[in-house]
């Protein structure tokens, strides 16, 4: 996993170096933006990218001063006992992961205790693997520009697709997550859960109030007459009541 990380880091650091620095230039002049209809193809990624590169601002270029000295004399403190003769540095972080790498780090030691060929071979591998990295970063965007990449392409198509194309994760990301995140979010949550539950519970309770509002507002239409037909049936009714139930 370290040597991978090696290989990954390199790489893309020095693409970024190729493509930034050593690169062409990719900026569109000022007023000549691609817009409208004869935006197309690359082209339509240029929009707002114009003119000259300029200067960071301080509150880019501080942190990056900052980080650029910790990156130079972090790695001093941790000095392998291989470079300081076995003795280990007061400044050393060399044991700062020692209560995590005990047990393996004994198993190591007793590997290289008197061997110490075999941890200056896998440093070598390492730096090598790395300046490997950057040398395949140079033939894709540096001096061999364009080479293997045209060679990939002329000589192994489908693979040259499948790079393109990221290892199409991307499309893996739309048919396994988000494209049936969205159907189901369009045809579940609100089409049946939004439209028919939710909206169906709050207007047939909305349905009913206004059903039993307006029968109920017809006995309160202002007729005389009706409300005194209904005040004696009620009161003859209450009186059957009471008389069939024995109260009366």
């Amino acid at each position: 996993l370290v040597v991978l990380a090696a290989f990954c880091t390199a790489f893309y650091m020095f693409r970024i170096m190729w493509m930034t620095f050593w690169g062409e230039h990719r900026a569109v002049p000022e007023g000549h933006g691609h817009h409208g209809d004869d935006a197309h193809g690359d082209d339509a990624h240029d929009h707002g990218h114009h003119g000259d590169p300029k200067e960071s601002p301080w509150t880019v270029t501080v942190p990056l001063v900052v980080l650029g000295i910790l990156s130079v004399v972090g790695g001093f403190l941790s000095i392998p006992p291989i470079f300081t003769g076995g003795e280990t540095i007061h400044f050393s972080l060399h044991h700062w992961l020692h209560p995590v790498m005990a047990n393996s780090e004994v198993h190591v030691r007793e590997a290289i205790a008197h061997n110490h060929a075999i941890e200056w071979g896998l440093m070598g591998f390492s730096t090598a693997v790395a300046l490997g990295s950057i040398g395949l970063t140079w033939l894709l965007w540096g001096g061999g520009k364009d080479k293997l990449r045209d060679i990939i392409e002329d000589k192994a198509p489908a693979l040259h697709r499948v790079l393109w194309n990221k290892w199409y994760v991307d499309e893996l990301y739309e048919m396994t997550l988000i494209g049936p995140t969205v159907a189901f979010s369009k045809n579940v949550l609100w089409r049946i859960v939004d439209e028919v539950l939710v909206d169906g519970v709050v207007n047939g309770v909305a349905s009913v109030c206004k059903h039993v509002a307006d029968k109920v507002g017809r006995l309160q239409d202002g007729d005389v007459g009706r409300y005194a037909t209904i005040m004696v049936a009620a009161t003859v009714a209450i009186v059957f009541l009471l008389a069939s139930t024995g109260l009366w």
